[in-house]
């Protein structure tokens, strides 16, 4: 994700990744002991899954080339 490259794939496994992460190993701790750092995270990757990588992803490098041919 950090050089955009398929980022909202890599968003999606990363989200399901949060979820089971939150579901199954830190729920029984609590909130603010356990899963609120999982939480923000998981926002971010929704966050980036909505949007995408716009500016300086390598996939718009790689489908302007496509669109010039």
């Amino acid at each position: 994700m950090i050089i955009g490259f398929t980022t909202r794939f890599v968003a999606t496994l990363f989200s399901i990744i949060m979820i089971g992460a939150i579901v199954y190993v830190k729920f029984e701790i609590g909130f603010l002991q356990g899963y609120e750092i999982d939480v923000l995270l998981l926002a971010m990757s929704m966050a980036l899954l909505v949007a995408g990588s716009r500016f300086i992803a390598l996939d718009n490098f790689f489908v302007e080339r496509k669109k010039k041919k």
